[in-house]
C-alpha cells in the first residue's frame, strides 16, 4: 500500500516532469503557426532583401514563437531547451558528427535528387546565395549559419524534440528530425535534411549548444562548398538557372537536357 509520502513524491515528479516537457499538442499548434508565418510572409520578406529577410525570418518567425510558447507552457526554461554551457569534451564529438554528416547527407541528397529525376524527368534545386568574395562569404556565414543554427535548433531541438520526448527518446528524434526537414519546403533534399535533423537531434543530449555548433558548422560547410563550386554543375544533372523569388539561385535540371548552361544574373 502506497503511503501518503509515496503519493506526494510521485505527484512531485509528475508535475516536474510536465513543467520540463511542453505538451504535444501545444507544440503541433507552434509547428503549424510557424510553417504559416514562413509561407506566408517569410518569403515575402526575402524577396525584398534577402539578408535583413533571414534575420527576420529566422528571429521573429521561428524563435519568437518558439519562445513565447515556451513562456506561456509553463515550463522550466532552462532546463526544458537545454540552455546549458557547452562543454570542451563535446568539440570532439561536434567535429566527428560533422564528419560523418556531410557524406551521408550528400548521398542522400544525390539519390533523392536522382529519384525525383527518374520519375519526373527534370529538378528543380534552389539554393542559397553563393559568396562572391571573402567578406560576403563572412557575412554569409554570420547571417545565415548564425541565425539558422541558433533560432532553428531553439525550436526543433529545443521545444518540440522536448515535446515529443513522451514518445521515447528515439521517437522524439525522428519526429523532431522530420517537421525539421519538412520546414525547409524542399522536397527534393527531404532525405538529407532529415538524416542531419536526426544526427543533431542524437547529439544534443543534456545540452543545447551541441546542437547549435553542429547546425552552423554544417551550414558554414554549405556555404564554402557554394563560394568553392559557384557556377559549376554536378553531373549527371545538365542544370540551367532559374528564378527563386527570395533572390536565392534557382537550378533547373533534368539528364534530358544535350548540355549543361548555367547563367547567373
Amino acid at each position: 500500500m502506497i503511503d501518503s509520502g509515496e503519493k506526494a513524491t510521485a505527484a512531485l515528479a509528475g508535475e516536474n516532469v510536465k513543467k520540463l516537457r511542453p505538451g504535444v499538442d501545444g507544440a503541433c499548434v507552434l509547428f503549424s503557426v510557424v510553417i504559416i508565418l514562413f509561407v506566408l510572409l517569410g518569403y515575402r520578406i526575402q524577396s525584398r532583401e534577402f539578408y535583413s529577410g533571414i534575420l527576420i525570418t529566422e528571429f521573429m518567425l521561428i524563435l519568437l514563437p518558439a519562445l513565447v510558447f515556451a513562456a506561456i507552457s509553463g515550463v522550466r526554461f532552462k532546463e526544458a531547451l537545454r540552455l546549458d554551457k557547452f562543454r570542451p569534451v563535446n568539440i570532439p564529438i561536434v567535429i566527428g558528427i560533422m564528419i560523418f554528416a556531410i557524406p551521408v547527407a550528400t548521398l542522400l541528397n544525390v539519390l533523392n535528387l536522382l529519384a525525383v529525376d527518374s520519375i519526373f524527368g527534370k529538378t528543380v534545386m534552389t539554393s542559397l546565395p553563393a559568396a562572391e568574395n571573402g567578406v560576403q562569404l563572412l557575412v554569409n556565414i554570420l547571417v545565415i549559419a548564425g541565425s539558422a543554427g541558433i533560432c532553428e535548433e531553439v525550436l526543433f531541438r529545443g521545444v518540440l524534440q522536448r515535446s515529443f520526448e513522451r514518445f521515447g527518446t528515439a521517437g522524439s528524434i525522428l519526429l523532431a528530425a522530420l517537421l525539421f526537414s519538412l520546414t525547409h519546403l524542399d522536397f527534393q533534399k527531404i532525405l538529407g535534411t532529415f538524416a542531419l535533423g536526426a544526427l543533431i537531434g542524437l547529439c544534443t543530449g543534456p545540452t543545447h549548444c551541441t546542437a547549435v555548433c553542429l547546425h552552423i558548422l554544417q551550414t558554414m560547410q554549405q556555404q564554402f562548398s557554394l563560394h568553392t563550386y559557384r557556377g559549376k554543375c554536378w553531373r549527371p544533372f545538365n542544370c540551367q538557372t532559374g528564378c527563386h523569388p527570395a533572390r536565392q539561385t534557382s537550378v533547373r535540371c533534368s539528364t534530358r537536357l544535350p548540355r549543361c548552361r548555367w547563367s547567373r544574373k
